[in-house]
């Protein structure tokens, strides 16, 4: 039995956030693709206007790009995918990077930035994405396993007559069948 796994808070804010910014690409992507040659008209330049006009409808095409790979982005978040959590990872050491850049007027995009890489190497946001090696998030400390049994010492076991199981010689029941145990 599979149990349906439950997207934590802050990708879900994570990914409404991704959502808007893709949006706005698309729209500002698609308004520059389209009114490029129009635009141009208005910007004083000594290239001609028709050149202008084409390299604003393909800076708007590489945004209207760029909106729909944050759709895709924004679908693996919100569904759980593991290349997605990877991305969303990249990008925000990828802005990180280029923020510091551009200190001091970044800082706040450094911080916000540092807490989404933070929140993503949690634990419970790391399984929600099926990265390997992590604990489920609740308990937040795994309890550790009990010591495996000593071997037990003759005379001091009953034997399950069903299964053969040893078992300590108060027990009433065997410990791997459940059958009741007779004493002898």
């Amino acid at each position: 039995m599979q149990t349906a796994r439950v997207r934590p808070t802050g990708i879900t804010i994570l990914a409404i956030l991704e959502a808007i910014v893709a949006a706005f690409l698309v729209l500002g992507g698609l308004v520059l693709a389209v009114l490029g040659p129009f635009i141009s008209e208005f910007i004083p330049r000594p290239v001609p206007g028709l050149i202008t006009g084409i390299f604003i409808s393909l800076f708007g095409v590489v945004i209207l790009i760029l909106g729909i790979v944050g759709f895709v982005v924004v679908w693996g978040l919100w569904t759980g995918q593991g290349w997605a959590w990877a991305v969303a990872l990249v990008l925000a050491i990828i802005s990180i990077i280029i923020d510091l850049f551009r200190l001091p007027g970044s800082l706040l995009g450094i911080v916000i930035n540092i807490a989404i890489v933070w929140y993503l190497w949690q634990p419970h946001v790391k399984a929600f994405y099926g990265r390997a090696g992590v604990q489920p998030p609740y308990p937040s400390r795994a309890t550790p396993a009990p010591p495996p049994p000593s071997p037990p010492t003759p005379g001091t076991v009953i034997y399950c007559t069903k299964c053969g199981t040893a078992n300590p010689p108060e027990s009433r029941f065997c410990r791997n069948c459940g059958t009741e145990i007779k004493a002898p």
